[in-house]
């Protein structure tokens, strides 16, 4: 059983392996692996917000990290500075040119409008509206509001069903019960999705607690 070369634990049975983005191919348990893959991510997307949470994360949990290991990280975040970096000149090198501003000026940021534009960039509020008279915008709105007496009506619930806590498990049963419950009651499943809480190791197995999101919808109003 091998110890992650970043936070000294036990990669345990079932987790860690080897990392593919230092080049030394360090054995890092499951949660430093993810700070890893995190940062690559970032980079990919341009994220400078999640690229410097991530690196610091890195440079937190490395605390500790023997001097060997330690410098391989501290290189490894070097360089990936110095490849978002070259991306970021790259992509404004590559964007295309911003269209000239108008005389036009946004009512609600006071920002010059660009040519072409039908929003604000800065704001995001709608230009063509602030064109129109005062009785166009009257009918605009009224006009709306009897959309909207016309458009169906829908009510949501949140039910969360959580993990077994030794193994991790979802019932399945749970489910089916939660759901066919809920469709009793007139509601369908809108959509479902999961949110980690924990991890949790029992009898050396690690396991992944989740909790799972259903999101019923039930329509108390039918469209015109």
């Amino acid at each position: 059983m091998a110890n992650c070369s970043i936070c000294g634990k036990s990669c345990g049975l079932m987790g860690g392996g080897k990392e593919p983005y230092t080049g030394r191919d360090l054995i890092v348990c499951n949660n430093c692996g993810t700070f890893f893959k995190k940062l690559d991510q970032s980079i990919a997307s341009l994220d400078r917000k999640e690229f410097e949470k991530y690196k610091q994360d890195l440079l937190y949990i490395s605390k500790e990290t023997p001097q060997e290991y330690k410098t391989i990280i501290e290189k490894y975040l070097q360089e990936a500075n110095e490849k978002f970096s070259q991306k970021e000149i790259t992509e404004i090198d590559n964007a295309p040119a911003k269209a000239e501003p108008t005389n036009q000026i946004c009512p609600i940021c006071k920002h010059l409008i660009y040519q072409g534009n039908s929003v604000c960039d800065f704001c995001g509020y709608s230009i063509e509206e602030y064109h129109f008279t005062p009785e166009q915008r009257k009918e605009i709105s009224l006009r709306k509001n009897e959309q909207l007496l016309k458009n169906a009506f829908y009510e949501y619930k949140v039910e969360i069903i959580s993990d077994s806590e030794i193994l991790g498990k979802t019932s399945k049963a749970d489910l089916e019960s939660t759901i066919t419950n809920y469709a009793l009651d007139g509601w369908r499943l809108h959509s479902i999705t999961t949110n980690e809480i924990g991890k949790n190791a029992m009898l050396g197995v690690n396991a992944t607690i989740n909790n799972t999101i259903l999101i019923f919808e039930r329509c108390i109003k039918a469209a015109d």
